[in-house]
């Protein structure tokens, strides 16, 4: 466990840069199990693979397996509307973050999608569980600071169209650290684009809107001569993104 605060560009971490959560849970979140569905090869899925999703035993909104509409509030569907399409993520996917088979990971899913103000992004959606705390009732900063970074992740690899990597300082600012059991989303866009380089910025707030973090982080193509003499054995769907 440890105390609210951030990191800066440097990598220095500022203590009490955050407040705790002000937002109490309002009665029970119900359990609800993420439905098998199939995506076949498109743009919006770039492994063009069919998925399975697995029986994942994690509190959280059931994903669509086709383009949807969603807002906010049901009286503001066509003010707040989102357009969505859930991205496709092979089964042999090893990550703890996003990993459909993975023992304990947090099996986030992402979808593309296009916010009202015409900007493409990808987004998830999570509710923090009883043992993924710090403080109590409070999601850890660690598992907080991984879902923007997954968030992240997927943006690169899905608006840059190909497999990229982190690089360099990243900018970590906690608002308030998310509550357990309340649904929360995260979504990413690119905020500069460039043939070898992203800038990123990620953010999750609560399901009505009140922010909770921000990750900003730089990206360059992964290539395939560094996987390669590190010796990393990345799955196909992963080393077929790989720039020479």
């Amino acid at each position: 466990m440890g105390a609210e605060g951030s990191v800066d560009r440097g990598g220095r971490f500022l203590a009490n840069a955050g407040r705790v959560h002000d937002e109490a849970p309002k009665g029970d979140h119900p359990l609800l199990k993420f439905p098998n569905h199939q995506h076949p090869p498109s743009a919006r899925n770039p492994f063009g693979r069919t998925f399975t999703g697995p029986p994942a035993p994690r509190t959280s909104s059931p994903r669509r397996p086709k383009t949807v509409w969603q807002g906010r509030n049901p009286e503001e569907t066509v003010v707040h509307a989102v357009r969505m399409s859930a991205l496709e993520n092979p089964s042999e996917n090893p990550c703890f973050g996003c990993g459909p088979l993975h023992p304990r990971g947090l099996h986030l899913k992402f979808e593309e999608a296009t916010s009202p103000d015409g900007v493409p992004e990808v987004r998830t959606s999570f509710v923090p569980q009883p043992d993924e705390i710090g403080w109590p009732t409070l999601f850890h900063h660690g598992l907080h600071f991984l879902v923007l970074y997954e968030a992240s992740y997927w943006t690169a690899l899905t608006l840059g169209r190909k497999l990229w990597v982190s690089q360099g300082a990243i900018s970590y600012n906690a608002l308030r650290l998310p509550r357990v059991g309340i649904a929360h989303v995260a979504r990413g866009r690119i905020v500069t684009m460039a043939p070898t380089r992203l800038e990123i910025r990620a953010e999750t707030e609560t399901e009505s809107g009140k922010p909770c973090g921000v990750l900003e982080s730089t990206w360059v193509p992964a290539r395939r001569d560094v996987v390669e003499r590190a010796g990393i054995p990345l799955p196909d769907y992963l080393r077929s993104e790989l720039s020479s």
